[in-house]
């Protein structure tokens, strides 16, 4: 077949094919353009065809290598799912449909509230475990009923004076001293730097002051046989996490408002985290740490044959008929002190005392063992027990923000005056509310009830109550031998020699700065005494040195007379 061409057909042909390339070179910039703007061209034809397709087949889609793809764990060989109770977080799949769906309304549509759609800042919120419930409340509503917030008419009696109270026992001259002390100290430099804002330790002093009528600083005093020991360097002040899990723990109703019940729980986690030896003056005693006491104070010598922890178990083993929930208490502190990473060597004996009282280097790590053994014992759960007393407090406790400051300088100072009072032989106890803690003992005589042995403790136990606990009861003691086995160490061995480490060399060099300021103030005392009294014998020995010196004048006028005039008469 010939095809004839005219120039009439080849100026159409050419025509068309120039329309051809300027409409593909137009659909080329455009697609270019719209890649570059990050729109792709629609599939919207070809998907509806392709669905559309699919469809129409009456048998799923098989590939060529279906047997040779590997099956998901949940699949079974004939391709279908188990039917379990597995939580598949993806939705599986449904076949489209073209059937026209429901109109939804508004009021199909659950409403999510503003706050929870609203992304919140900081650190996620304390999850629901921690919330207090009825019984958490019921157990803490008792000791709040006992405790009232802290009237502004007793602060100068629990805090400290405004203004210094002379008597008998502390005079001018007392205080003059004391303030020389205060104002050469590391902790008027720290106090300085409390900001009115600091809410940890503001938290602290409300449970402190309403709860135990004392302060924080009475409580980690040297009067109580504790100092705070900071982990890192420290500018002197109590950190955060510090206080947060020691406000915790004061709150708890076993302590039953009595500092000292603490102060035997914290002492302990000392003792156990470092092996000290030494005899233990057991601040508060129930039956099993009476009994403890006994075996101590039979040990003559500066050191134990055995550890603390041994000792309590050994006597608790003899004496598991009186088992308390003090001793509970104590004895899972060493256990869980034991089994812990927080174990460490032996304090050196420079830092084991401090202005002649025997001191217990208190961490924060030891409050977290000490938290953990009391929800272990089942007396309460720390955290929730502190979130009730928080919700039921009210808003009447001191410190306020613009009193955090004068009550950290009243405090000081007191401390440093009770202190002194103790070097003298002066009465130093600091007082506490005398009608709670005779409430206490008057309730523990009639309570005959033990608790269940480690472990078996329930809710319903009447140790979770405020005052069902009997520590107290005089049990008498039956001073049987022990029989427990000592460690490998040897009892007489010499503590770990380590490199102090750059917090240590600060308290130590404060320390001997303290102790010389004390020393000197001493040594010119008796300076001064001493030349008062040279003084005086001084002047009495001129007089009668004048006296003689007289005589002697007397006689030698009367020999020169003579020897003028030997012929006059005498």
């Amino acid at each position: 077949m010939t095809l004839h061409t005219t120039p009439a057909l080849m100026t159409l042909l050419s025509l068309m094919l120039t329309v051809f390339v300027l409409s593909d070179k137009s659909a080329n910039e455009k697609k270019q353009q719209r890649n570059q703007a990050g729109i792709f061209l629609s599939l919207e034809p070809a998907t509806t065809n392709f669905v559309s397709l699919l469809s129409s087949l009456d048998h799923p889609l098989t590939y060529p290598h279906e047997n040779k793809m590997r099956r998901s764990r949940l699949t079974r060989r004939d391709g279908s799912r188990p039917t379990d109770d597995y939580d598949d977080p993806r939705p599986r799949k449904s076949a489209r449909t073209d059937e026209p769906q429901p109109p939804t309304s508004d009021s199909d549509i659950e409403e999510v509230p503003q706050a929870a759609a609203k992304k919140q800042c900081g650190r996620p919120k304390k999850g629901t475990d921690v919330d207090p419930d009825s019984s958490d409340l019921a157990r803490l509503r008792p000791l709040l009923e006992v405790r009232n917030a802290l009237k502004d008419d007793d602060i100068d009696k629990v805090v400290g004076p405004a203004e210094p109270i002379f008597d008998a026992q502390w005079t001018q001259q007392d205080e003059d001293a004391m303030m020389l002390v205060w104002d050469s100290s590391p902790e008027k430099a720290a106090f300085a730097t409390i900001r009115p804002d600091n809410g940890a330790i503001r938290s602290l002093w409300k449970a402190c002051l309403r709860i135990f009528r004392c302060t924080p600083l009475d409580l980690l005093s040297p009067l109580m046989n504790l100092r705070f020991q900071p982990l890192f360097a420290s500018n002197g002040v109590l950190p955060q996490k510090f206080c947060s899990r020691l406000a915790a723990l004061i709150v708890q109703p076993i302590w039953r408002g009595t500092p000292r019940r603490l102060a035997v729980a914290l002492q302990y986690a000392v003792i156990s985290r470092t092996d000290d030896r030494r005899p233990w003056k057991i601040p508060v005693q129930c039956s099993t740490l009476k009994a403890l006491a006994v075996e101590i104070n039979k040990v003559n010598g500066p050191t134990m044959p055995a550890s603390i922890h041994e000792m309590l178990a050994a006597v608790r083993e003899r004496d598991c008929d009186i088992q308390d929930s003090l001793s509970d208490i104590v004895y899972e502190i060493g256990e869980m002190m034991i089994n812990s990473n927080f174990k460490t060597s032996r304090i050196p004996a420079e830092d084991t005392v401090y202005r002649g009282h025997q001191v217990y280097l208190i961490t924060t790590q030891d409050l977290q063992v000490i938290s953990k053994a009391v929800d272990k014992v089942g007396l309460g759960p720390v955290e929730r027990t502190y979130e009730a007393f928080k919700s039921l407090r009210g808003n009447a406790d001191v410190p306020r923000s613009e009193q955090l400051l004068d009550f950290h300088i009243r405090a000081g100072k007191q401390q440093l005056r009770l202190l002194a009072k103790a070097e003298v032989g002066a009465e130093t106890q600091v007082t506490f509310d005398p009608e709670y803690e005779s409430s206490v003992e008057d309730e523990t005589q009639t309570s005959q009830h033990r608790p269940p042995p480690m472990g078996m403790a329930s809710e319903a136990s009447p140790d979770n109550a405020l005052f069902a606990d009997g520590d107290d009861n005089e049990t008498p003691v039956v001073s049987r031998p022990l029989t427990f086995t000592t460690a490998a160490s040897d009892p007489h061995q010499r503590p770990i020699a380590r490199r102090a480490s750059l917090p240590e060399m600060q308290y130590r060099l404060n320390h001997f700065e303290r102790e010389l300021a004390r020393q000197y103030q001493e040594m010119r005392e008796v300076m001064e005494s001493e030349l008062a009294k040279r003084d005086e014998v001084m002047k009495s020995e001129l007089a009668k040195r004048d006296e003689a010196m007289d005589e002697l004048r007397d006689e030698l006028d009367a020999l020169r007379d003579r020897m003028l005039n030997p012929h006059r008469s005498p």
